[in-house]
């Protein structure tokens, strides 16, 4: 049987108002962090041990974040990517943001706790495409190719075996692009859901696109020549996370985390966690067994094992 227990609820250790977090596959255990601090929290003694201590990173107005990661923590970071793109090496950030004030890993630390919208370079890794997103365009970095989205951007993912990208809007549509590592393509709408897409997610097959957004999940296939509509269910989601092949995590907020069975063909509401307090963010680890649930501030997070 399915399920989500709890194994440890750990107040917030950290000040300031940026909050973050990753899961660390070497230390068996989570990253968390704000601007200026790290530290990790193994899942086995939910043991708080400080990674990297600095003085507020804000006051130091030059290149504060450099070096701030061991290097096998900032690589395991940067294959571990986000929104199903990978992050570049911290040499080619160097290069890429020289002059900016707040240094190469800064804005690890801004996508973490915004999303990929505040214009980190990233990599697309089926086009080998290096792009920035913001909130209304997409540019190519080696070409300076700019695409115009159809709306303020609320959520965007990377096809992992096709050079495609789709994107969800605050009015509720979802559209895919085409990616080249010099052009990018006509876009097409998919879908409008009439309500804001809070989460995407594309199976590591390629094959599926799951949405989820304000009272609703849907699944499309990507098997044809265009997406298609498989199933929707009415309900709350945040974000979605893939577990494996056939289970999702859903975060709903202020209704807790929910196990969600899916197939090719079919959506199927399993389990709930519900803690007391609304759930902010949800990190995965790679294997899906455990979880992170960063808590609404200023209440702390919680460690969980995942049983599928």
């Amino acid at each position: 049987m399915a399920d989500i227990i709890e194994r440890h609820q750990i107040p917030w250790p950290l000040g300031g108002n940026q909050r973050l977090a990753w899961y660390s596959p070497s230390r068996r255990g989570f990253v968390i962090g704000n601007h200026a601090d790290k530290c990790i929290v193994t899942i086995e003694s939910a043991a708080v041990t400080p990674l990297v201590t600095r003085a507020d990173a804000y006051a130091q107005k030059t290149h504060a974040y450099d070096d701030q990661l061991p290097a096998e923590l900032y690589d395991e970071l940067r294959s571990i990517g986000l929104d199903g793109f990978a992050f570049l090496p911290r040499a080619q950030y160097d290069t890429t943001l020289a002059g900016q004030p707040w240094g190469s890993t800064c804005p690890f630390d801004q996508s973490l706790t915004a999303g990929l919208t505040c214009g980190v370079p990233v990599l697309h890794p089926a086009s080998y495409a290096i792009m920035k997103i913001a909130d209304r365009k997409i540019t190519l970095t080696a070409t300076a190719a700019e695409a115009k989205l159809k709306g303020p951007l609320t959520a965007v993912v990377a096809n992992p075996n096709q050079p495609i990208l789709c994107y969800g809007t605050n009015a509720g549509d979802i559209y895919s692009m085409a990616i080249s590592a010099d052009k990018l393509g006509p876009q097409k709408k998919i879908a409008a859901m009439g309500r804001v897409v809070n989460s995407l997610r594309v199976t590591s097959d390629g094959r599926r696109l799951l949405a989820g957004g304000m009272g609703f999940v849907a699944l499309f296939s990507l098997a044809g020549k265009s997406p298609e509509l498989v199933t929707k269910l009415d309900t709350s989601c945040r974000s979605i996370h893939v577990l494996s092949a056939d289970w999702l995590l859903l975060n709903q907020g202020m209704h807790g985390l929910t196990l969600c069975a899916a197939s090719e063909t079919s959506l199927r509401l399993d389990t709930t966690y519900k803690p007391a307090t609304a759930i902010e963010r949800v990190v995965i680890s790679p294997d899906g067994l455990h979880a992170l649930a960063m808590f609404q501030p200023p209440a702390g997070f919680a460690l969980l094992d995942i049983r599928i």
